[in-house]
C-alpha cells in the first residue's frame, strides 16, 4: 500500500467517524434509558436481573437480559466518562467493523478493491444511518464479521484449529445479545451450503459455480460436531438454559407488525437509501447469474475461469439477507455486512480500475486534492453541527421528542406521584431512566412477553380499541395517562407520487383513546406541551 493510499483509508475513516458522530447525536434511542438503569442494577447488585422490578403489569415475574454484559459496559462508560465518550465508543465499534471488513475482502478477492470498497461502505454507512448511534445491536455487526472471517479461513486452510475461535466468540456473543443465534443459523447455514456443493458438483448444469472450497465428507462432519459445541459454549451465560426459553418468547411476532424498525421496507418510513443499497444487490445476483453461466458456457477451460464462477456460500448467503431486510428494515445492517464481499468481487471482476486509482501522479493530482478538501470540508461540517451533549435526558433537542417537561411536571406535582399510570410504549426506556421511581405499564424490553394469553405489546395496544379501552383502565385502576401528541407527517414527492402514499390519510390516524378522555367527564387534562397530554381521573 502507498503512502498516498494510506492517507486516502485514514482521511476516509475520519469522515466516517464524523458521520457517524453526527447521526448519533441527531436523536436519542428510545431503549437508552432503561439500558443504563439495568446497567446501573447490575452493578450495584453485583448480579444480573431475574425479576421484573420496572413495570408493574409484570411486577415480581423472571426476566432475562439477554444483553447483560453490554448494558453493564455501556452504564460503567456513561456514568464515569459521560454520554459523549459513550457515544465514541459505539461509533468506534462500526469504524473497527468497517475496518475489519476492508481488510477482509481484500484478502477474499486478492484484487485491487480499494475504491469499490470505499464506495460500497460509504452507500451502506447511509443506509444503515437510522440503525445506527448508541444502539445495542450494533454489537451483531461486530461478531457477525468476525463470525465470517473465522468460516472463511476455515475453508481456506481446513484446519480444525480455526474453528476453536468460534468457541470465545460465541461465549461472548451469548453475553451481549441476543443476536448469537443470528450466528448459530449463519454457522448451520454455511455447513448446508458446503453439503450441496457436494450435490452439486456431480451435476454439469451447475458447472457456474466455484466447487475451489468445497469440503470433504469427514470436514463436513466436523463442521456439524463444533456446530453443537459451539451451541453448548452459550450456555456459559448466567442464566443457562433460560436463555434459550426467553428468547423462545419471541415466536410471538405481534411486535413485528407495530414497531417501525421490524417493519417491511416497503413500510412507511421508507428508506429510500435502503432500496436503492437493495436494488443494486438484487440487480448484481441476476447478472452475476447470467453472466457467470455465459462466460462458462463460452471460455471453456481457461485458467482464469474460477474468478468468473459463483462463491454459492456468500451468493445464498446475500439472497437470504437480502429476504430478511426485505421483510424488515431492522436486517438492513446484517445484509449490508454479508453482501460486499460478493458485490466487490464482481464489480472489480467486471470493472478493472488501475493500482494506481488512489496513488498521487500527475494526472490525478488536481483530481486528489478536490475530493481531499471535499472530504475535509465535508468532515469538518459533520464534526461542528453535531449536538454533543453528555446529558441526553435533557437535552434540548430530544426533548423536542420526548415527555421531559411532563416528567418534571408530574415529579412536582406531590398528589400525581402515587397513582398508576398508563404511558406511551416507546418512552417507557426514557422514563425507567429519569422517573426510577415510578412503575409503569410498559416499556421496550419486553413487548413479546406472554400476558393475558397475548403479547404484552398488544394488551397495550388494547388501550386504544374502541371496545376494550374503557374496560382496560378500570381494570388496571388507572389514574393517570401519558398520551404522546403526534405531529402531522409530510410526505416527500417520492413518498405521493411514486410510492403512492396518501398523506391525509396517514395524518388521519383516530385515536380512540384520546377521544374516550376528552370525552368523559371523569378524566381531565392537567398537562399539555407540543408533545405531551396528560389525562387525570378524577
Amino acid at each position: 500500500m502507498t503512502k498516498s493510499q494510506k492517507i486516502a483509508w485514514i482521511l476516509f475513516y475520519i469522515l466516517i467517524f464524523s458521520f457517524l458522530l453526527f447521526n448519533s447525536f441527531s436523536y436519542l434511542d428510545h431503549d437508552l434509558g432503561w439500558h443504563l438503569r439495568v446497567g446501573e442494577q447490575i452493578a450495584q447488585e453485583k448480579s444480573v436481573p431475574n425479576f421484573e422490578y420496572y413495570d408493574y403489569t409484570l411486577e415480581g415475574k423472571t426476566w432475562v437480559d439477554h444483553e447483560w454484559l453490554l448494558n453493564l459496559t455501556s452504564f460503567e462508560i456513561y456514568e464515569n466518562f459521560g454520554y459523549i465518550a459513550l457515544t465514541i465508543a459505539f461509533a468506534l465499534l462500526v469504524i473497527a467493523v468497517f475496518i475489519i471488513q476492508a481488510v477482509f475482502i481484500k484478502k477474499y478477492t486478492k484484487k485491487n478493491i480499494d475504491f469499490f470498497v470505499m464506495f460500497f461502505q460509504l452507500l451502506g454507512l447511509i443506509g444503515m444511518s437510522p440503525h445506527l448511534g448508541v444502539r445495542m445491536q450494533e454489537i451483531a455487526l461486530f461478531n457477525i464479521l468476525l463470525l465470517l472471517i473465522i468460516i472463511f479461513y476455515y475453508n481456506q486452510n481446513k484446519k480444525i484449529q480455526t474453528l476453536f475461535w468460534l468457541l470465545p466468540l460465541f461465549i461472548f456473543w451469548a453475553n451481549t445479545h441476543a443476536s448469537f443465534l443470528i450466528g448459530l443459523f449463519i454457522f448451520a447455514f454455511w455447513i448446508f451450503v458446503k453439503i450441496l456443493e457436494n450435490i452439486l458438483v456431480k451435476f454439469k448444469f451447475f458447472d457456474l459455480i466455484n466447487f475451489e472450497y468445497k469440503i470433504n465428507k469427514k470436514e463436513i462432519i466436523t463442521s456439524i460436531g463444533f456446530f453443537f459445541l459451539v451451541a453448548s459454549s452459550t450456555l456459559l451465560n448466567p442464566y443457562g438454559l433460560k436463555l434459550y426459553t426467553f428468547l423462545g418468547e419471541y415466536t410471538n411476532t405481534f411486535y413485528m407488525k407495530l414497531i417501525a424498525e421490524w417493519l417491511p421496507i416497503y413500510y412507511y418510513p421508507i428508506h429510500y437509501k435502503q432500496l436503492f443499497y437493495s436494488a443494486i444487490i438484487t440487480s448484481i445476483l441476476i447478472v452475476l447469474v447470467y453472466s457467470s453461466y455465459k462466460f462458462v458456457k463460452n471460455q471453456g477451460q481457461k485458467k482464469n475461469i474460477s474468478m468468473h464462477k459463483i462463491d454459492l456460500w456468500h451468493f445464498l448467503l446475500t439472497v437470504l439477507f437480502l429476504i430478511l431486510a426485505f421483510k424488515s428494515k431492522r436486517h438492513f445492517p446484517l445484509l449490508f455486512l454479508v453482501s460486499l464481499p460478493l458485490m466487490v468481487n464482481f464489480i472489480s471482476t467486471e470493472f478493472k480500475l488501475s493500482k494506481n486509482i488512489l496513488s498521487l501522479n500527475k494526472k490525478n493530482y488536481i483530481i486528489a486534492s478536490y475530493l481531499v478538501m471535499v472530504v475535509l470540508v465535508t468532515t469538518s461540517s459533520f464534526f461542528i453541527r453535531a449536538n454533543y451533549t453528555n446529558d441526553p435526558f435533557q437535552n434540548k433537542k430530544y426533548c423536542q421528542r420526548m415527555p421531559c417537561e411532563a416528567i418534571n411536571f408530574l415529579k412536582n406535582n406531590e398528589e400525581y406521584k402515587n397513582l398508576k399510570i398508563f404511558n406511551n410504549y416507546g418512552w417507557g426506556g426514557y422514563m425507567i431512566w429519569v422517573w426510577p421511581e415510578k412503575k409503569l405499564f410498559i416499556d421496550g424490553r419486553l413487548p413479546q412477553y406472554k400476558y393475558n394469553k397475548h403479547a404484552l405489546l398488544q394488551e397495550y395496544y388494547d388501550f386504544f380499541d374502541e371496545e376494550t379501552l374503557e374496560n382496560k383502565l378500570d381494570r388496571y385502576n388507572i389514574k393517570l395517562v401519558f398520551l404522546k401528541i403526534n405531529q402531522p407527517i409530510k410526505l416527500n414527492w417520492i413518498d405521493k407520487y411514486v410510492m403512492g402514499l396518501d398523506e391525509e390519510k396517514i395524518n388521519d390516524q383516530k385515536n380512540n383513546l384520546k377521544e374516550y378522555l376528552q370525552k368523559n367527564l371523569s378524566w381531565d387534562m392537567i398537562y399539555e406541551d407540543k408533545i405531551t397530554q396528560i389525562y387525570f381521573k378524577k
